[in-house]
């Protein structure tokens, strides 16, 4: 089942047998490390889906401890605002997806963009789904109903 209630929730169900997914980018790494989630239903895999894998191998523990704390801050950004409106602006900023929102979703605001461009930066480029990145002007963006 996937669980965002926390890492504790977690593993009180993963002691009953029930098998737990968290919900929870950012508590992920500790849900499956430390309180034995069987990985994670992910936002942040849309972005950066290897990185999400090696954070959830059982493997180099050490190295992928501090990858955690490096793309932390990009998962906590990606909730800024409900999903699917911070992973979608993300994936039209690296040119992944074209720049159209159907109403009522609406891209972020100019400031949450550059806080997650900064964000975004920070990361391998290989790392990164789509061909490049660039901040957006809001007038990039198509709406429709």
């Amino acid at each position: 089942m996937k669980e965002c209630g926390g890492n504790d929730r977690i593993a009180y169900y993963e002691k009953q047998g029930i098998a737990c997914w968290s919900g929870n980018d950012d508590e992920s790494y500790t849900g499956r490390h430390e309180h034995g989630s069987h990985g994670v239903i992910s936002v942040s895999s849309n972005i950066i889906p290897g990185i999400m894998r090696q954070l959830m191998n059982k493997d180099n523990l050490a190295q992928t401890s501090e990858l955690n704390e490096q793309v932390k801050g990009l998962m906590q950004w990606l909730f800024c605002e409900p999903n699917p409106i911070a992973i979608n602006t993300a994936l039209m900023m690296t040119e992944a997806v074209p720049k159209n929102f159907r109403l009522p979703y609406q891209a972020l605001t100019l400031e949450q963009r550059k806080q997650g461009f900064e964000l975004l930066k920070a990361v391998e480029k290989k790392e990164l789904v789509g061909d490049s990145l660039s901040l957006l002007a809001d007038s990039d963006f198509n709406y429709c109903i």
